[in-house]
């Protein structure tokens, strides 16, 4: 339920891995199951709340009147699109420059520029 531990999937796969041994697993196939596979459970819950969170986020800044700020978090919701389609097939995130692309995308998609609020 709690995972291997966060760099550890390549010593916690070893004793379910039935392969010839041609090739050592290093890590699962894809970003979301090496989250899960790591963290467990406990770790997809929160990746899946934070999620969400900032998915709620952007859908109200999606409707604010400004449409300058409409633009920004459209374009935002692009991208973080294309890297969450990305990352179901690579590892881009573990990329440092790609993790703070979409680290300022998610700035950009959930910021709060209302001036009553600050």
């Amino acid at each position: 339920l709690l995972g291997s531990g966060f760099g550890a999937y390549q010593d916690a796969i070893t004793r379910f891995d039935t392969s010839p041994g041609r090739y050592t697993l290093e890590q699962a196939h894809n970003e979301y199951l090496e989250v899960l596979a790591n963290g467990g459970l406990a770790a997809a819950i929160m990746f899946g709340a934070f999620g969400a969170l900032a998915g709620h986020r952007m859908i109200r800044n999606m409707r604010s009147e400004d449409t300058f700020r409409r633009a920004c978090c459209f374009g935002a919701i692009v991208g973080i699109f294309g890297v969450l389609i990305h990352s179901s097939v690579d590892f881009g995130l573990h990329v440092l420059t790609n993790a703070l692309v979409i680290v300022v995308l998610l700035v950009i998609g959930t910021a709060n520029t209302d001036k009553e609020q600050c």
